[in-house]
């Protein structure tokens, strides 16, 4: 049977396993796009509808390897054969949503968003394949002065903007609009839609890329995924993957380059890449994001490992800490685990949802990493007795 220390904790991490289908489910596609005032829904998933320039996914879950076929433009992406005619130097506004029905927010508030632009084959965008677009960078929004992402606000109803090179070359485009949610593992959401520029001058760039192939597990702004995304110290500390946006008149220089003024100030938007200014609702509660760790491949100990989604990265003074012991850290799960179910549970569902931060702390404040907090968890499932 179990002893009174081992089921309190049993508890805490059969909780955590409870959770885990909602956070794995919690992710989203592109709804709708708003370009100058006209409007335009993405299809829903398995709706069977592919009346739009968005293009259609099959699912709402991550790419999560760099090099899968997928991160051309979402899971399953197919044109639905429409390219609406745009004018060059127009901005373009993305709502992002689950997908499977009209309606709800983006989930997930760390990591980038960026934007680019290939143009397609002379066959149209309906054609367009990994194969035959190549991309250029538009523009990328990151983390905010007040060390927020621009990402927060797609989890407030917002949306998110760039706008297109005045002077761009006319002809058919995909745009590809992704968001790379850093909470955890590294999660790549691209999004495509095609479009015919209209008006614009000679600006045809280079720099280009393709999807797979323009982003490695090693680049700064994907390995910094995790716990270390939570390390940074400023904007200035993020290094975006991907090439340096394009500039109108011009190329980019640098491959890689850190956060610069495409990111947008907390309390102020920039011109070529912005957040919409509609009023935020209040932002629902969250559970605190999976973090996924693959210490233990032993398959028995799955429900135990669950308790790694409810440990925050730690800060960079709970790096330099030594790490607790196993009882130590136990003890911290478990007071961090209470003061997570005493916050959630006077939340009223109005103003700030502040449980997922002051858990971020209570786990920081006691020393603990992702790693220590594993540990713990497999500590316990071998003090259980039955």
């Amino acid at each position: 049977m179990f002893s009174r220390t081992s089921s309190s904790s049993f508890a805490v991490l059969a909780a955590a396993a409870a959770v885990l289908p909602s956070v794995v489910s919690a992710h989203g596609i592109v709804t709708h796009i708003d370009v100058n005032g006209q409007g335009f829904d993405g299809p829903l998933i398995n709706s069977g509808s592919r009346d739009s320039p968005i293009w259609h996914v099959e699912s709402n879950s991550p790419v999560t390897d760099s090099n899968d076929a997928n991160l051309f433009c979402g899971i399953g992406a197919t044109s639905g054969g429409q390219s609406p005619s745009i004018a060059a130097g127009s901005t373009v506004s993305f709502t992002w949503g689950p997908g499977y029905t009209a309606g709800g927010n983006w989930p997930h508030q760390v990591g980038p968003i960026i934007d680019y632009m290939g143009r397609c084959p002379d066959s149209g965008c309906a054609s367009a394949t990994s194969d035959n677009v190549q991309f250029f960078k538009v523009a990328q929004q990151g983390m905010r002065d007040d060390k927020t992402w621009v990402q927060k606000d797609l989890s407030q109803g917002q949306t998110v903007s760039f706008t297109i090179p005045a002077d761009l070359a006319p002809g058919e485009y995909l745009i590809r609009h992704e968001v790379l949610s850093e909470q955890g593992n590294a999660e790549f959401y691209p999004s495509c839609s095609s479009w015919t520029i209209t008006g614009g001058g000679g600006n045809s760039p280079s720099n280009l890329v393709k999807f797979p192939g323009a982003y490695s597990p090693s680049d700064a702004g994907i390995s910094v995924s995790g716990s270390g995304i939570y390390n940074l110290k400023s904007a200035a500390d993020y290094t975006f993957p991907g090439p340096a946006p394009i500039s109108e008149g011009g190329n980019s220089g640098s491959s890689q380059q850190p956060q610069q003024e495409q990111q947008p100030a907390a309390s102020s938007s920039s011109s070529s890449a912005s957040p919409s200014a509609s009023p935020a609702p209040a932002t629902q509660p969250q559970v605190l994001p999976a973090v996924q760790d693959n210490s233990s491949s032993n398959s028995s100990s799955s429900s135990y490992a669950a308790a790694s989604t409810l440990v925050a990265p730690s800060t960079p003074a709970a790096v330099a800490t030594a790490a607790p012991s196993t009882s130590e850290a136990t003890s911290s799960i478990d007071a961090c685990n209470a003061k997570w179910t005493d916050c959630n549970a006077k939340w009223t569902g109005s103003g700030d949802y502040t449980c997922q931060t002051e858990f971020v702390q209570c786990l920081s404040n006691s020393g603990l990493t992702r790693r220590n907090a594993h540990r713990a968890a497999r500590s316990h499932r071998r003090s259980v007795t039955f």
